[in-house]
């Protein structure tokens, strides 16, 4: 399953979208945490995420791009966000009424179509109409019968009207995520106030994927659930600007949507470095970083040519 959040934080030189996600797949005997769970869109001040079943997102989210690449005001930002919500919402629904169950699998083997609580798609991007970055949250409508791109909001009446955001995921991994990011709030004197964001949901989230995963049930405090892990993969879209991945130095490895960074790689991202002490984090610009050695043994770092055959 998966755990993510993402928000609006309001800046004086302009609005930013930041997305954070984990970065695991599990339930078929796996742990794979090396799992892109944000997806950059052809739309450039959009992005999208999901929670839920892989097997039925993964092919959802491929879509929603090509049907952004097909169409050019779609890709180019000339349709109004609020309007490319609802042809997409269209695209999914239509696929969704052809998803026909395998004849050779029956019974329990086969998956819920993409509409029990944690399936969702979230994608935010620029709107020309409400002058600002907003939050689409694509879930199963239940008295419609039909999946629905809706206002993804947080709690507004607890943390504060300034502050848009939406925790998405599992059942187990997503109210605690919530639980964490207001006790972080309330901690920094932000909670029910019209402070904006800072960086709190990504400390949130990095703090609980940094706990130790639970081998029981009720997963304990101070635990999280097995379903979750991996390093967090971020993105953030500024106004004006393209969706831009960001690096993550985590447990002394520089990540990229939940990929490690290969030690010759010179990546034209920024990276994000956690912290001990205010600021937190310290976002380094493209191309003032290189990635830490991963390799253990003292082994030289490979070089791009040492990878290409001649």
């Amino acid at each position: 399953m998966t755990v993510g959040v993402a928000w609006i934080r309001e800046r004086p030189n302009g609005d930013e979208l930041w997305l954070a996600s984990d970065s695991r797949l599990s339930g078929d005997g796996y742990l794979w945490d090396s799992s892109p769970k944000l997806f950059l869109v052809p739309r450039r001040d959009a992005v999208a995420a999901f929670s839920g079943e892989t097997a039925q997102a993964y092919p959802l989210l491929l879509q929603i791009g090509n049907a952004m690449l097909g169409y050019e005001p779609a890709a180019s930002g000339g349709l109004e966000f609020a309007r490319l919500a609802k042809h997409l919402q269209r695209v999914v629904n239509l696929m969704m009424d052809q998803l026909e169950v395998d004849p050779r699998v029956s019974g329990s083997a086969v998956a819920a179509p993409f509409r029990t609580l944690g399936d969702v798609v979230v994608l935010g991007g620029y709107s020309r109409a409400a002058r600002g970055f907003v939050l689409r949250r694509l879930h199963f409508e239940q008295n419609v019968g039909r999946w629905v791109f809706g206002r993804a909001e947080g709690r507004p009446s607890v943390v504060g009207t300034s502050k848009p955001y939406k925790v998405y995921g599992d059942r187990q991994a997503s109210p605690k995520l919530d639980y964490l990011l207001l006790d972080r709030l309330a901690s920094v004197g932000k909670l029910g106030n019209d402070e904006p964001f800072a960086m709190e949901p990504l400390e949130a989230i990095w703090d609980y994927l940094s706990k130790p995963a639970a081998s029981q049930r009720p997963v304990p405090d101070g635990q999280r659930p097995p379903t979750i892990g991996g390093a967090p993969q971020v993105v953030v879209v500024r106004s004006g600007a393209a969706a831009t991945p960001v690096a993550v130095r985590w447990q002394d490895k520089d990540f990229v949507l939940g990929r490690q960074v290969l030690p010759y790689e010179n990546l034209t991202v920024p990276l994000i470095v956690r912290g001990e002490d205010p600021p937190r984090f310290q976002l380094i610009a493209p191309g003032a970083w290189q990635p830490l050695r991963a390799d253990a043994g003292g082994a030289e770092p490979l070089e791009l040519d040492d990878l290409i055959e001649p």
